[in-house]
């Protein structure tokens, strides 16, 4: 199988069905060939459905994903201001290892 580029030129290209397997269609027409008794039955449901169906349950509450997020918010700001001797929530410089000197533009 070739497939053409922009400058007309051909590469060797792999067909989908050899790397993802039958399609669909092969299937189906391969199924609709053999004689069964049986009515062909659709796939199983997914499980994901279930999975969602089950998170939806267990979100947590605006509160709980207000206190982890704060906490987290407040660890980065401890961190930075150890680091850089800045105060990102008051906007003010720190005693520490930096100087920081405002400019004026």
């Amino acid at each position: 199988m070739g497939i053409s580029t922009s400058n007309g030129v051909f590469r060797e290209g792999t067909p989908t069905s050899d790397l993802w397997g039958d399609s669909e269609q092969d299937i189906l027409m391969d199924s609709s060939s053999a004689t069964t008794s049986q009515p062909i039955s659709p796939p199983p449901a997914s499980p994901c459905k279930k999975i969602s169906a089950s998170a939806a349950k267990s979100k947590p509450s605006a509160a709980e994903l207000e206190e982890f997020f704060s906490a987290a918010e407040k660890y980065v700001q401890k961190r930075f201001s150890e680091k850089y001797n800045y105060d990102i929530v008051k906007d003010v410089p720190l005693e520490g290892r930096y100087q920081w000197v405002r400019l004026h533009p």
